[in-house]
């Protein structure tokens, strides 16, 4: 009964009326993308789309959690795009799309960004409400999150969904280990854990960055507040739990990129600096920092700052901390302001140190992703400030305010987009991401070793094609040789150790060896395909895509524990309330 009252209690209706709240506030941010058949004009757009129709394509033809194969893409040849990008948005997304609206891939991925928005609302007024315990600050400091510049360019004008999902899971990642850091138990383990995982699995670039200015801001706290190390310890292997959760996915992405086309691409953020140069950061209103129509190089509205609201709030901070010895700031406030300062150099960057960093840090790419981190320390400021600069007395008429203000201020980069020349139904008829998406997870053949003298006997895969079908997830191919032993090539793109190979039901050793596209398709270049060494006979060929053996087990295990620890999570949380 206690449990049954507590749902009709006043912090309940509370926490409904926010979820209205942020459920309305989020349709509006979505205005500029409404339509449900014109799509706007950025290659990301259509990217996503795509993987979201292929997603649901392989659910119906029987892959399940994890999807790892695209099965249209790159000639059917069973391109593991999911292994390698952003795998829970296109699970969750492409079951959403099937099982909820089939028939339009757009109307799920808006569908899932206003979940997102709404989730990272309710997680951002949480978590402010953690460090200034104001509930006027902490439903300001949401609203400004969520109509934050480049939350609203990335869903308005560039159309990054991984992306923008994963700036909706961060502030619930900061908030779960920010309370199992402070009160360690089972249920924040399981749940802090769970977090990460889905961070690391829907944008690995979030993720890694995160890692770093959320594990700085905490290892602070703990030494400004002289806690125990055994908090950061515990904090460290809930974290680790998730890396284990995570590694079927993580193991491939760490050690498989120098193999990859991806490497090669990949830019130093110093030559992308054209896209946040000082005055776009500080600007008070959206304003291209290249001349129009052409925006650059973009062709479409892509203006990201930081918006004065928050440059505000940060500035109050800097005054309090700097000007104004009468009051002693939170503890939280200084290493705040110093990650700030850090972000915000990175992403102007004027000079090129990236030179002087690791190689790594190029995973970046683009020094506006560091606007991200900006968003939730931005917002912890924002709160502490406007609640210090009312004395602590915020009402409704302050937060009414608040809002108006706030949605002035930065509804200038709610953009409209000019529509793209690719329809819906040319991208769920003919399937084909743009020349980044197709070459970035294809073996390189210039980083493996293979035998040129295969072409003597070589049974090409422009023959071997005919005799091969994909059933579910697996490439079968029914292969007769009546020469002498020749080697086959197969329509299955080469990964080394990734690939479970069987001929006539035993497991086989395979090779690579380019494929001689003879199509006018040029993202697809001579990319490595299995090739077998075969007697001749009759053969049944299967291939079917698994990743690291190893990474998938250790996996398993991890989801094994998680499982058997959640019931327990659940009987505790039953018995404390």
């Amino acid at each position: 009964m206690k449990i049954i009252s507590k749902l009709f209690n006043v912090t309940v209706k509370r926490q409904m009326l926010l979820l209205i709240y942020f459920s309305v506030l989020s349709i509006s941010l979505l205005s500029p993308i409404a339509s449900n058949q014109y799509i706007p004009n950025s290659p990301d757009y259509a990217f996503h789309l795509v993987l979201i129709s292929q997603a649901k394509e392989a659910l119906a033809n029987g892959q399940s959690f994890p999807l790892r194969i695209a099965p249209d893409l790159y000639q059917g040849f069973g391109y593991p795009i999911y292994q390698f990008y952003s795998p829970l948005v296109y699970n969750v997304v492409g079951a959403l799309h099937k099982l909820v609206i089939p028939s339009n891939p757009w109307i799920a991925f808006k569908l899932s960004l206003w979940f997102g928005l709404v989730f990272a609302g309710v997680f951002v007024y949480r978590l402010v409400h953690r460090f200034v315990h104001s509930a006027s600050a902490s439903l300001l400091s949401a609203t400004l999150y969520l109509m934050s510049p480049l939350l609203l360019v990335n869903m308005g004008a560039r159309g990054d969904l991984s992306e923008s999902i994963a700036i909706c899971i961060l502030p619930c990642v900061l908030y779960f280990s920010v309370q199992y850091h402070h009160k360690p138990s089972l249920n924040l383990f399981i749940l802090t854990s769970l977090a990460w995982f889905s961070l690391a699995t829907t944008h690995l670039i979030t993720f890694i960055f995160s890692s770093l200015f959320i594990g700085v801001f905490l290892i602070t706290l703990n030494i400004q507040m002289q806690l125990p190390l055994r908090r950061l310890a515990e904090l460290g292997l809930a974290y680790a739990f998730a890396w284990l959760l995570a590694l079927w996915y993580l193991a491939p992405v760490i050690l498989l990129p120098p193999y990859l086309y991806t490497h090669y691409i990949l830019n130093n953020p110093y030559t992308a600096g054209w896209l946040s140069p000082l005055s776009t950061l500080l600007t008070p209103s959206a304003a291209s920092p290249m001349p129009l129509p052409g925006n650059g190089k973009l062709y479409f509205p892509f203006y990201v700052g930081l918006g004065w609201p928050m440059l505000l709030g940060i500035g109050y901070a800097i005054y309090k901390k700097i000007l104004d010895n009468q009051v002693k700031v939170p503890v939280f406030v200084t290493p705040l302001l110093f990650l700030i300062f850090i972000a915000f150099f990175a992403a102007w960057s004027p000079i090129n140190f990236w030179l002087f960093l690791p190689e790594s840090f190029g995973v970046l790419q683009f020094g506006f992703r560091l606007i991200i981190q900006m968003m939730w320390m931005g917002a912890i400021l924002f709160a502490w400030g406007i609640n210090d600069l009312f004395q602590h007395q915020l009402d409704a008429r302050h937060v009414a305010i608040g809002i108006l203000l706030i949605a002035i201020a930065n509804s200038s980069w709610i953009m409209t987009n000019q529509e793209s020349r690719i329809t819906l139904e040319n991208l769920i008829e003919r399937p084909q991401l743009s020349e980044w998406g197709t070459r970035s997870y294809v073996i390189n053949p210039s980083t493996v070793l293979y035998d040129k003298n295969t072409t003597l006997n070589l049974l090409p895969v422009k023959e071997t094609v005919h005799f091969c079908h994909r059933e579910k997830a697996i490439i079968v191919c029914q292969i007769a040789i009546s020469k002498k032993t020749t080697d086959v090539q197969l329509p299955v793109l080469y990964y080394p150790n990734m690939l479970n190979i069987k001929v006539n039901g035993k497991t086989s050793a395979y090779q690579p060896f380019p494929y001689h596209n003879e199509t006018k398709n040029y993202f697809i270049i001579n990319p490595m395909l299995v090739t077998l060494k075969l007697a001749p006979g009759n053969y049944e060929i299967t291939s079917r895509f698994v990743g690291f053996a190893l990474a998938n087990e250790i996996s398993l295990f991890a989801w094994s524990i998680f499982v058997l620890l959640l019931p327990l999570s659940v009987f505790n949380f039953i018995k404390r309330s």
